[in-house]
């Protein structure tokens, strides 16, 4: 909370707060509200999922939302590095789960090799990107800002 007190404006996800709440118990202003979105599945929709993000139930939550159908799921705490055996071992909990692939965020599949997806044996690993949308008004905010910034 300090943090956000110290901010020169708050981006709020739309779906949890409103903005001027947010805004008003903070006293930081302005504050702008933001969107998260998953694309659903065209094939496989079974999948098993991973994440290792600061709030991987969130992402499981997406997924749902989306239209992926969730065998099973496993969290990692955030910036976990992955093992061959990890991904190995959660090919093998997709397959028993009835999955056809496994999915994970794109935070996560930057992190592994081809020696962790050689692991997977065959069972294919699949990038599910997050979309982020800012209200119109933040960008012609920040504009504002950086111009200031820029002629002083």
């Amino acid at each position: 909370i300090d943090a956000a007190r110290a901010a020169h404006a708050l981006l709020v996800p739309g779906d949890v707060v409103a903005a001027a709440d947010m805004s008003t118990r903070l006293n930081v202003s302005p504050a702008f509200t933001f969107g998260r979105s998953i694309t659903g599945p065209d094939t496989p929709s079974r999948v098993f999922a991973f994440a290792g993000i600061a709030k991987p139930p969130h992402f499981f939550t997406e997924l749902e939302r989306a239209g992926w159908k969730l065998m099973g799921r496993r969290s990692f705490r955030d910036h976990h590095q992955y093992s061959a055996a990890e991904i190995g071992a959660l090919a093998r909990d997709a397959r028993d789960a009835g999955a056809e692939a496994l999915v994970t965020t794109s935070k996560d599949i930057v992190r592994l090799s081809s020696t962790h997806l050689a692991a997977a044996e065959g069972m294919p690993v699949i990038e599910v990107p997050l979309h982020i949308s800012i209200e119109p008004g933040f960008r012609l905010w920040m504009r504002d800002r950086l111009s200031k910034v820029r002629a002083a």
